[in-house]
């Protein structure tokens, strides 16, 4: 894709000169069989993907490149073609048409790119979710377990009962362990953790029911412990895993949905709340297809927990502002609260009326904190204006006897008497006196 960019502008900036021909005709010529070349690379590297792609089990919508690839290769030879002609003026526009096609096809690309991280993205954190909440279960069974092993006696039918919920428990953690172990192999940053955690798990369980088994119940408990702890450990770390996703996703979308950029008046240019009301119809439009048996796909859901994230995104950003200023908005806040919760729901898959509810009191609320923020605009304000500095002219009587006054100083230091240095620093100083009205130094 970023080749396919680089030889878009290539082939415009090429289509440029060939418009001004200020270049002789063979420099033309080879500039065009280089971008040419460059090309039958790039083409050789997507037929080296799709073969990659017919490989795996679950192949990858590649769109029709080859498709493509003819169109702009078309445009190619037809530049170079008119280049060999003299026919510049159409040279120019063959290589300006094959340099749209290029940056159409890498802007399908991208997209194509997007889509496809979003949609796996999406399948990682449903297994991800399911993972989390078979941890936390695990771990509020182990911690019932050991309360009620506390207040049983060892020498009871309940204590071979409890005993058993240890060996279930150990056998439940085998299917949550091949989960963990699949998803330590595709992200290597987490294998060790995962590793020693579910080992430290296992040795812990292990040693419990050794310990049950031959009656040592506190010490049994310590262990019990000990591998609630791990299992603590681990359920931290996916939700951890879980929250840099969902921001991820919601960078991912964050630029395309909305525009934040603030125009002369200092306003949004797209308010969020018409991006909240398209997403709204939009989400009903979904329930109804529901309702009819049509499931929407991963993807579908995907791309909407994605436009609310970025709504969340832009509605957060705006109460930091107001927050620097002083001005900080527990509404703002709650309707962002509300946002991350519909965010959730779209990414656990779950359309309910109660979720289409919520969105709606969200639309609701939006509008008027946006009706609310316009009338305070059009409030009437004091304005503040600059006085005027207005010269005060002194009496003329004064202004002569100051004139005076320094016309006879002035003569006084005309005068240069032979004195001695101490003497005459105090002459100075009388005359400096004279100007400032203040007394002489001695």
């Amino acid at each position: 894709m970023d080749k396919l960019e680089e030889l878009a502008k290539e082939q415009e900036k090429l289509s440029e000169e060939t418009q001004k021909s200020k270049e002789p005709q063979e420099d033309l010529k080879e500039k065009q069989e280089a971008i040419d070349k460059q090309f039958q690379e790039f083409k050789e590297q997507i037929e080296q993907i799709e073969k990659k792609n017919e490989q795996l089990e679950n192949q990858k919508d590649l769109g029709n490149p080859q498709e493509e690839m003819k169109d702009i290769q078309r445009d190619i030879n037809e530049s170079k073609m008119n280049l060999q002609q003299n026919k510049n003026n159409k040279a120019s526009q063959s290589q300006k048409d094959a340099s749209q096609k290029m940056k159409n096809m890498a802007n399908n690309m991208n997209m194509k790119m997007q889509s496809g991280q979003m949609e796996q993205m999406m399948e990682d954190m449903q297994a991800l979710r399911q993972l989390l909440e078979n941890l936390v279960g695990l771990s509020f069974d182990q911690e019932d377990l050991v309360k009620n092993l506390d207040k049983t006696e060892i020498n009871t039918p309940r204590y071979t009962e409890l005993v058993e919920e240890q060996f279930k428990l150990k056998d439940d953690f085998r299917l949550v362990e091949d989960s963990l172990q699949a998803l330590a192999k595709r992200v290597f940053q987490i294998e060790s953790f995962v590793t020693g955690k579910v080992s430290d798990i296992k040795e812990n369980m292990r040693l419990s029911l050794d310990d049950l088994e031959e009656r040592r119940k506190f010490q049994a408990a310590d262990h019990q412990q000990r591998a609630m702890t791990n299992i603590n450990d681990l359920a931290l770390m996916l939700s951890e895993v879980m929250n840099q996703m969902q921001q991820q996703m919601s960078m991912k979308m964050s630029g395309s949905q909305m525009c934040n950029k603030p125009n002369n008046s200092g306003q949004p240019q797209d308010k969020m709340s018409e991006g909240q009301q398209k997403l709204n119809g939009e989400m009903r439009q979904m329930q109804g297809q529901m309702q009819q048996g049509d499931n929407p796909s991963s993807k579908e859901f995907a791309q909407m927990a994605a436009r609310q994230a970025a709504l969340r995104k832009a509605l957060e950003e705006k109460q930091r502002k107001m927050r620097e200023q002083g001005k900080g908005s527990k509404e703002l806040q709650e309707l962002i609260d509300q946002m991350d919760k519909v965010e959730i729901d779209l990414v656990n898959k779950r359309m309910t009326n109660d979720m289409l509810k919520r969105h709606q009191d969200i639309l609701n609320r939006l509008l008027e904190h946006e009706k609310a923020e316009r009338q305070q605009e059009y409030d009437e304000k004091r304005k503040s204006e600059t006085a005027q500095e207005i010269q005060r002219r002194m009496p003329p009587e004064l202004e002569e006897y100051i004139r005076k006054r320094k016309a006879e100083i002035e003569q006084y230091k005309t005068v240069s008497p032979a004195l001695k240095p101490y003497y005459k620093s105090l002459v100075e100083d009388y005359f400096k006196s004279l100007k400032g009205n203040a007394a002489p130094s001695r």
